[in-house]
């Protein structure tokens, strides 16, 4: 007995025990790799089904939420706000401000508004947003805020936000950040019926990010209030000798601009054209950065070229209206109310100007241009930071 013992206690039984407990623990590994594949599987083809963004399907099963979105979640709403919203609103940076409380508040029976703007967006959004809002069938009013990415790209280095998968997502992926927040969203879209999360409610309530009051005025910097003087000395003399660039020179108009308001005319679905109030100091600020287009017209030259153009274009349309605020120079003459040149600091601007959008107190017409371009003109010539 005692023999025996020893030889099945041999080197020949140990190592044949040692390979036999690798493939047993080999067995446990792929067994763990497996489970977790199966649940990256399952995960996949749940965000694929619920689709939160509704990327691939027309369900219409989600909505926005009542709160502004983090700036880079804007862009990737573009499909439920053409569904589940009555106005929306599309513009860049100088609409960003806009709350869906305060749109609310100034537009009587809406219920649902959303503001698609956000920092840098062009032609590259504004093309897909125009032509989606156009057949969109729950809508009551649109917003288009005339920025100056109308005109050209963002510069000074500023990346823009824009996801083209999220404007149309491929067949094999569910949503293009796959991924832990997007089986976060898929749960709570498809439990509360709402496109939302909780890190994605704002800092300070019914604020935009960036755009809080708090941020200090361009007034309240000495070296800038110095840059602006000295961009004003430079470029004083060719915005009073301005000539209009020709409507060629701003082809999104003709493109899908236009077409956008004929077809909510026909709609009879109203559509606002808002100007933005830049500061008088906006037009020699843009004109000395390095970004600015040397062989193409001044700054003033081409918001005032974009907005004729327009106003040209559109002129007869039933219910479409452009308004323009930067001859209210309460506003634009006033750089305490601006965080930069361009962009309005404080929360009760957007609310106000909403509110005068929603009145039509501010409505710039083919009688009106003359007068409006001369002031504008003569004021920003004669500003002196």
């Amino acid at each position: 007995m005692s023999d025996v013992s020893i030889r099945a206690r041999g080197p020949g039984t140990r190592r044949f025990g040692g390979i036999a407990g690798r493939l047993r623990g080999g067995r446990g590994f792929l067994a763990a790799i497996g489970a977790l594949w199966s649940v990256g599987i399952a995960a996949y083809f749940f965000v694929a089904l619920v689709d939160p963004y509704e990327l691939r399907s027309e369900k219409n099963a989600v909505r926005l939420a009542e709160h502004p979105y983090p700036l880079k979640i804007v862009p990737r709403l573009l499909s439920v706000a053409t569904r589940s919203a009555d106005l929306v609103l599309v513009g860049s940076s100088t609409s960003m401000g806009y709350t869906p409380t305060m749109l609310r508040q100034a537009f009587v029976g809406v219920q649902r508004p959303a503001n698609l703007s956000f920092p840098c967006a062009g032609s590259d959004f504004f093309e897909p947003a125009l032509k989606r809002l156009a057949v969109s069938p729950g809508l009551k009013r649109a917003i288009v805020n005339l920025d100056a990415t109308f005109i050209d790209k963002c510069g000074g280095g500023i990346g823009n936000l824009m996801d083209a998968r999220y404007l149309q997502a491929p067949w094999h992926q569910p949503v293009p950040d796959f991924g832990l927040e997007g089986i976060e969203l898929s749960w709570r879209a498809l439990k509360t019926g709402v496109l939302d999360r909780p890190a994605w409610a704002p800092a300070v309530a019914d604020r935009v990010e960036g755009t809080e009051d708090d941020a200090p005025a361009v007034s309240d910097s000495g070296v800038a209030m110095a840059q602006l003087r000295d961009a004003a000395k430079t470029t004083r003399g060719r915005i009073a000798t301005f000539d209009l660039p020709a409507c060629g020179s701003f082809p999104a108009l003709d493109r899908f601009v236009v077409p956008f308001a004929r077809r909510m005319a026909e709609r009879g679905v109203p559509v606002d054209f808002i100007a933005p109030p830049y500061s008088l100091s906006a037009y020699s600020f843009v004109d000395t950065l390095d970004f600015a287009d040397r062989e193409k017209a001044d700054f003033f030259s081409s918001v005032m070229g974009l907005r004729l153009c327009l106003l040209q274009a559109v002129q007869g349309m039933g219910g479409v209206r452009m308004h323009a605020f930067d001859a209210d120079f309460s506003v634009t003459d006033n750089l305490a109310n601006y965080r930069d040149p361009i962009h309005l600091a404080h929360y009760a601007s957007y609310k106000d100007i909403a509110a005068r959008v929603a009145a039509g107190s501010d409505v710039l017409t083919l009688g009106k241009w003359p007068s409006y371009v001369s002031a504008l003109r003569a004021a920003v010539v004669a500003y002196r930071p």
